[in-house]
């Protein structure tokens, strides 16, 4: 469980970095924290989603004051973490549809005229392969996502 958790809190500071680091070569990043607190959500349990959440959207908003965004962004992942316990699909599917359901769902709150620019389609897809890429990179370190619907094994 601490190594689970461990895993996911690095996974997540290298996003954290990893978009800092493209906001200062690029002067543009993904939504790369977001993909990957998305993807925590298929592996760790909800104490511990819930310290990543807190800590990454205090992170986030370290200036004083409660912006609407991060609150909206906090709801959308809390809503998204109870709603992959219900979700039909595999997991990394799950991962995928969810990770473009809360990017629509957020920008869409912040504006609706954002989802025809060409950027935001390019932060989709960017954010989209960085969640692809996190996934299979903590199920082969971590292990399976918790309550995944992964095809059982055939005796």
């Amino acid at each position: 469980m601490r190594l689970r958790f461990g895993i996911t809190a690095l996974v997540l500071a290298l996003s954290f970095f990893a978009k800092f680091w493209l906001l200062s070569i690029l002067n543009w990043s993904p939504d790369l924290v977001l993909a990957a607190l998305l993807t925590a959500a298929f592996f760790v349990d909800f104490r511990e989603y819930a310290v990543l959440l807190l800590a990454s959207l205090w992170f986030m908003n370290w200036q004083p004051g409660l912006h609407p965004e991060i609150v909206w962004l906090g709801l959308l992942l809390s809503v998204a973490f109870f709603a992959h316990y219900y979700s039909p699909w595999q997991s990394w599917l799950s991962n995928a549809v969810f990770t473009l359901a809360v990017l629509a769902a957020f920008y869409g709150l912040l504006d609706l005229e954002l989802l025809r620019t060409p950027g935001f389609w390019l932060n989709v897809g960017s954010t989209a392969i960085y969640g692809a890429v996190t996934f299979f990179f903590l199920q082969q370190f971590v292990g399976r996502p918790s309550r995944s619907r992964q095809p059982a094994a055939r005796p």
